[in-house]
């Protein structure tokens, strides 16, 4: 599966972030529109669209700690599809 790299749609006010970012071993992702039992999808993509990790939470999950530290320092695409939302942010890995 590829991503398109489309990160200008955003169809909610509230918004998909990540923190820390730039980030190390570890990623923080905050999904304030997680509700319900449908559960989460979060993507991460590399610069040419190639999918790198994946996972699926809770539906209500709406904080998630992803484990990172398999990654190669750059910058990705990290795209979640929650509650019929999707939305997608750069996050930087660093060393």
């Amino acid at each position: 599966e590829r991503f398109n790299g489309d990160i200008s749609r955003v169809l909610t006010n509230q918004t998909l972030s990540a923190y820390p970012n730039p980030f190390t071993d570890q990623l923080e992702i905050q999904i304030p529109y997680a509700i319900g039992n449908e559960n989460s999808g979060i993507f991460l993509y590399d610069l040419q669209g190639r999918q790198i990790m994946t996972g699926h939470f809770p539906g209500d999950q709406q904080t998630i700690r992803w484990n990172t530290a398999s990654l190669m320092p750059g910058m990705y695409f990290l795209h979640v599809q929650s509650g019929g939302i999707e939305q997608t942010i750069k996050v930087v890995k660093t060393q």
